[in-house]
């Protein structure tokens, strides 16, 4: 491996802003298959390489944006599933344009097929707050990660958490209650980049 290859996303990110734009393909190396692996979760196949692209892009347009000793990765996944929510927002805006355009049915609505369809946007929008959830998760350490699962996905009881872990039901808790907040800090800290767009 190339020593380059060691380099810190931040590390790349400042010689990107020092003027050194070439230092920015770096990133796109490095973090390519998971942006494409989120976006492929999120659109259709055949748009794919357009919203990773149009990720890579955005992301570089918006590096003067992104605060160093963050998590670059979480950062950049933000920005790609917001480009995959804006996929979906301007296919409906087309086809709302095609269902005026095409007229209206006996009803005098546009055709059924070309109205927005807001389970769509609603599952979209679930969908992109459990990638967060999980990017989040996968940040804290693995034992208040297991504690944070049994509580609230498996919705155990504190003493049910403490008898499979082996642990005292105050250990339980306290462990639920710091990742409780570093969870809470994590998403806060991505709260700003994903309400407003880019």
């Amino acid at each position: 491996m190339r020593q380059s290859d060691n380099e810190a996303d931040d590390t790349i990110v400042r010689r990107v802003a020092g003027g050194d734009l070439d230092a920015f393909e770096r990133l796109i190396d490095r973090h390519s298959k998971h942006v494409f692996r989120v976006v492929s979760r999120h659109v259709p196949a055949g748009q794919v390489h357009e919203v990773a692209h149009e990720t890579f892009v955005q992301a570089f347009l918006s590096l003067d944006r992104y605060r160093p000793g963050g998590a670059f990765l979480g950062w950049l996944t933000s920005i790609a599933l917001r480009r995959c929510a804006d996929h979906w927002r301007s296919a409906y805006r087309e086809r709302e344009v095609y269902g005026r355009q095409a007229g209206r049915d006996a009803t005098g609505e546009p055709p059924a097929f070309d109205r927005p369809d807001p389970r769509a946007e609603r599952e979209a929008r679930q969908r992109e707050d459990r990638e967060l959830l999980r990017w989040a998760l996968s940040r804290l350490d693995p034992e208040d990660r297991l504690v944070l699962t049994m509580e609230y996905l498996e919705d155990l009881e504190i003493r049910a958490c403490a008898e499979a872990l082996g642990w005292t039901e105050s250990k339980v808790k306290v462990r639920a209650l710091r990742a409780r907040r570093r969870l809470k800090e994590l998403l806060a800290g991505l709260a700003p980049r994903t309400e407003s767009r880019s």
